[in-house]
């Protein structure tokens, strides 16, 4: 939603309540959105983030397109 301002523990905390899921899809922010988008830091982040993505999520910015992977 573009009216979100979620922050590194609020992105941290979806991640690691993400369940296993074949071909799951999430767009996590707009360029223009208050959202956190660096998820390269901090650490908890990072394991948060790669985390559910081998448990079959694939994370996007701005749209679902190739272009747009994180």
């Amino acid at each position: 939603c573009s009216g979100n301002q979620l922050s590194a523990q609020a992105f941290k905390d979806l991640f690691n309540s993400l369940l296993q899921k074949e071909n799951g899809i999430a767009v996590v922010y707009d360029d223009n959105d208050n959202n956190y988008k660096d998820f390269t830091r901090p650490p908890e982040l990072v394991q948060a983030f790669n985390g559910a993505k081998a448990r079959g999520w694939k994370f996007y910015k701005n749209a679902v397109d190739d272009k747009f992977l994180l």
